[in-house]
């Protein structure tokens, strides 16, 4: 597993000049909740997820307080794979833990809200935006 980008509480590792994978791109995505998070009142919904500066928000969720956050990333296989930890003091943790292969999304959002109930959801999802500089093109 080569290790692309490294993220050590909060403060970046790694060479200043070299941008994060997923920088300068947006997806669109369907979180869609497992069938024990659906029984105790889980709902689905879409949202856009953003990737700048080494960060990344979840456009949708930020509207319940969820904050921007860094993410690590890894790839393997061709296959990127990243992850984040966001926080709401209204909402509770969000934490990501998907993989992009082909311009395609895939992966799984647990929120463990205040009250300490766990909802799990399902990722899916494709890019909407390429990085600056490659126009239109597709991985």
């Amino acid at each position: 597993m080569k290790l692309l980008h490294a993220v050590c509480v909060g403060v970046v590792v790694g060479s200043a000049a070299w941008a994060a994978p997923l920088d300068g791109t947006k997806w669109k995505v369907t979180l869609t909740p497992d069938a024990e998070s659906v029984e105790i009142g889980a709902k689905g919904w879409e949202d856009e997820l953003v990737f700048a500066a080494d960060q990344m928000t979840a456009t949708t969720s930020a509207k319940r307080g969820f904050k921007t956050s860094v993410y690590l990333v890894t790839e393997d296989d061709e296959v990127l794979k990243w992850q984040t930890i966001q926080h709401s003091e209204a909402a509770g943790v969000a934490n990501w833990s998907c993989q992009v292969s082909n311009a395609e999304m895939t992966g799984r959002l647990v929120l463990s809200q205040r009250d300490g109930t766990r909802w799990v959801f399902a990722v899916t999802g494709g890019r909407t935006s390429a990085k600056p500089g490659e126009g239109s093109k597709k991985e």
